[in-house]
């Protein structure tokens, strides 16, 4: 079981016994990138990805060590922003990345290249803002985005755009609130949100 919290990363086996522990150290370029642990997922070819407030993480378990992905300004195909708030894989085993400031990202990792979605106030059709808090795969896998400050933003893989939820003070069955901090489904009767 592999636990994140903001001093690194803690991880138990079966008895709950404490096996491992990771945490960031500035002179170790294979050590995690940074100690505030956001989200953990384990990949379905059974690498375990972290992402931080300083990056995200692919652990190489055979080397007991991290590779480490973060944003460089000199390269367009980095990790568009190094605050990762959670991690999500698709059916394709690509990896979306909501960040804090820099939009969504999905990683190719044949490529190791990022490609990034960010908010474009002049068009309808873009994320509605760059700042992420969850993230969330439907039945049909489709991807639900929820912001900081702007609602939901759904990506349909068919349709390709996003289509944007927010607030409508005084409109029945808008969204009441702009923060979104999770997101899950009910079969068959839809997706819930929680607000701040």
């Amino acid at each position: 079981i592999w636990i994140g919290t903001f001093q690194g990363i803690t991880v138990l086996n079966v008895n709950k016994e404490v096996v491992k522990k990771f945490t960031h150290d500035p002179k170790d370029p294979f050590s995690i990138t940074g100690n505030k642990v956001y989200d953990i997922i384990q990949h379905s070819d059974g690498t375990i990805w972290v992402s931080t407030d300083s990056g995200i993480n692919r652990y190489d378990e055979s080397a007991n060590q991290f590779t480490r992905f973060v944003h460089n300004d000199e390269n367009e195909n980095s990790l568009s922003a190094n605050v990762v708030r959670r991690l999500l894989e698709d059916k394709e085993g690509r990896i979306w990345i909501a960040t804090e400031n820099g939009g969504l990202d999905i990683l190719d990792q044949k490529t190791y290249a990022f490609h990034h979605f960010i908010e474009n106030k002049t068009s309808r059709t873009s994320i509605s803002d760059i700042s992420l808090y969850s993230i969330y795969r439907d039945q049909l896998d489709n991807m639900w985005v929820g912001t900081n400050a702007q609602g939901v933003s759904f990506y349909d893989r068919h349709a390709k755009p996003f289509v944007v939820y927010q607030s409508s003070p005084g409109v029945k069955g808008a969204l009441q609130y702009e923060k979104i901090n999770g997101l899950d489904e009910q079969p068959g009767k839809g997706i819930w949100l929680s607000t701040e």
